[in-house]
């Protein structure tokens, strides 16, 4: 029997679940299905927690057919900016923007 703890996090402006089980991650791919109807993901996220779960976390997705991009950012404060944050922004268009010709068949 699987056992899974949810904590319900309630505050002024939102609330989420947080789901805690054991192995939880190794069917990431299938429960973020669940819960995601978009087509494309991109994972954000920093070097010290892309080495041990990046390839994982990719290949999970991967396997529900999703196209994945991960974004690696270096650990700590300086990331923390407007700078990084437009970047991100950028990469986001360039990865969800479809461009269509007007030749185009």
């Amino acid at each position: 029997m699987v056992t899974v703890r949810t904590i319900d996090i309630k505050l002024d402006h939102t609330s989420y679940k947080i789901y805690l089980e054991a192995n939880l991650f190794s069917k990431m791919g299938e429960e973020v299905k669940k819960i995601y109807k978009g087509k494309k993901i991109v994972i954000v996220t920093d070097s010290n927690v892309n080495t041990y779960y990046g390839d994982s976390l990719v290949q999970r997705l991967e396997e529900q057919n999703y196209p994945v991009q991960r974004l690696v950012l270096q650990p700590g404060e300086k990331t923390k900016c407007m700078e990084s944050l437009m970047g991100l922004y950028n990469h986001f268009l360039d990865f969800c923007t479809v461009i269509v010709s007007k030749d185009a068949p």
